[in-house]
């Protein structure tokens, strides 16, 4: 559905960067390089993924409180009014330190950066502990899914992180947690479900990603926004693949595989413009190819 004439449609950037874990001021001047080619580019929104600000995985690096330190000292400072981020809102992944709370007493959590302020920050609910997982090691699980409002471009965002989106009962056979955190966010009002992500690759698993974000998006009647890192870390390889699902299911717009790019899109779809790390528009890249046998029901998955 086109806007109404005369009626801007809302414009978002997807920044699929490649974080360093630990350089938290190397990583804070790629969100605000990127930020600006998005407000550059007329987009009101911009998302980075999953911990973007410390880089994943960060694993025991977080029990070092100077190291939790330092992020939230970074966020902070983003937070702050700043020509780079006027008029845009952000969102981000980091690790919150909450006071008072159990141990680990952190939280995998997304920022929303609005106004010149910390907004809101929403937890991960859903915390995987197989394949290459480990989070319960390191993080609390959030109690209740966050949503709230982004001045930048006028809607109820519904923040969630990773595995949050990877518990669909339309989806999967046998899901692997009680809760669906999409599900609230949805109740709760969201207009938008952001999603960030450190979602390595496999083989086939790109196909799987996106058939799944377009049944939740679907079933939930919402749009997702959805933002996964690139690059190596350890013995992980991430691939991007990031996108804009429309609330029917259909894809929108994609970013390329294993590769840092900006993807500027309209939530109408009516434009949507991929931008390579040299600024360069690159064309977008077709759907990716399932492998020749997918997936048993329930099973080869993975966030």
């Amino acid at each position: 559905m086109l806007p109404s004439a005369g009626v801007p449609a809302k414009r978002i950037a997807l920044a699929q960067i490649d974080p360093t874990v630990g350089d938290m001021a190397g990583n804070a001047a790629k969100i605000r390089d990127f930020t600006g080619r998005a407000r550059a580019a007329g987009a009101e929104l911009v998302v980075f993924p999953e911990l973007a600000l410390c880089g994943y995985p960060p694993r025991d690096f977080l029990d070092m409180p100077e190291f939790v330190s330092r992020c939230q000292a970074a966020v902070s400072e983003l937070a702050r009014p700043a020509d780079w981020s006027r008029g845009v809102s952000v969102v981000l992944g980091f690790p919150e330190a909450a006071e008072g709370a159990p141990p680990p007493g952190l939280y995998n959590a997304a920022a929303l950066l609005d106004g010149g302020r910390l907004a809101a920050v929403g937890r991960k609910s859903l915390l995987p502990t197989y394949d290459v997982f480990d989070e319960t090691r390191y993080f609390l699980p959030a109690t209740s899914a966050t949503t709230a409002p982004a001045g930048g471009v006028g809607l109820r965002l519904g923040l969630s992180v990773c595995e949050d989106i990877w518990n669909d009962k339309r989806f999967w056979d046998r899901p692997r947690y009680e809760r669906d955190p999409i599900a609230e966010l949805t109740a709760a009002g969201a207009g938008l479900v952001v999603n960030i992500s450190a979602s390595p690759y496999a083989l086939g698993k790109p196909a799987l990603r996106e058939r799944m974000l377009a049944t939740s998006a679907r079933s939930h009647r919402v749009p997702v926004a959805y933002v996964n890192q690139v690059g190596g870390d350890d013995s992980l390889v991430f691939d991007g693949a990031s996108m804009l699902v429309g609330a029917d299911g259909a894809v929108r717009a994609r970013a390329p595989l294993f590769e840092e790019a900006l993807l500027v899109v309209d939530l109408d779809g009516s434009r949507a413009e991929v931008v390579g790390p040299d600024g360069v528009p690159q064309p977008q890249p077709p759907p990716p190819r399932p492998p020749p046998r997918g997936p048993p029901g329930g099973r080869g998955r993975g966030g």
